[in-house]
């Protein structure tokens, strides 16, 4: 596994939960206290701040929405794999790591993780941005409070089920490849009946 990558895709995970965050904190304090010039004064600082934090919230929120997740998971893998003891992670192992085959599954694996991700974040920000605009910024939409309210939270729901879907989509396609991939170590020889321990 490329752990750059991984680390990446934690940070992307944890900037995401940075925006609701920041929502959340924004309703509640408002925003009078925010000056553009000191913001930009502790630029650095509040980026290396933000980067340090955001990795193992992203670590946090990914394990989070794996286990909302989790039924629906195990559902899609039956689907494409019977035998419970059969193993992913097995199988790429005899393939070798950074072998054409290891690489696929860890590409899918990555898409799972940022779409499953992705689908708790932007639920929870379509969530919020209606009502930070209702507490903090009646005024400023006016008469047409209601009908933004309305399509912040269509958009956000929009891209919660975009979320969700390609989610169910790349594991379906994760976990149809297995026995494809079983064949071919089997034709090579490298793997035999045994077994093991499910890949969570």
């Amino acid at each position: 596994m490329n752990t750059t990558n991984l680390i990446v895709e934690f940070l992307v995970i944890g900037i995401q939960v940075a925006v609701w965050i920041s929502l959340l904190i924004l309703t509640f304090t408002g925003t009078n206290w925010l000056e553009f010039g000191k913001v930009k004064e502790f630029s650095t600082i509040i980026v290396g701040l933000l980067i340090a934090i955001s990795y193992p919230i992203g670590v946090f929120v990914d394990n989070f929405a794996d286990r909302i997740l989790k039924k629906k998971d195990k559902k899609i893998r039956n689907e494409f794999i019977k035998d419970e003891n059969k193993s992913i992670l097995r199988v790429r192992t005899l393939a070798g790591e950074n072998s054409p085959l290891d690489q696929l599954f860890n590409y899918q694996r990555m898409r799972i993780r940022i779409s499953r991700s992705s689908f708790l974040n932007f639920l929870i920000i379509s969530l919020m941005l209606p009502i930070f605009f209702i507490i903090q910024l009646p005024k400023y939409f006016g008469s047409n409070l209601v009908w933004v309210c309305l399509l912040t939270s269509a958009i956000g729901i929009g891209f919660t089920y975009l979320a969700y879907w390609t989610w169910k989509d790349v594991s379906k396609r994760y976990y149809r490849r297995y026995p494809e991939a079983e064949e071919l170590l089997k034709e090579r020889g490298l793997l035999k009946v045994s077994k093991d321990k499910s890949e969570k």
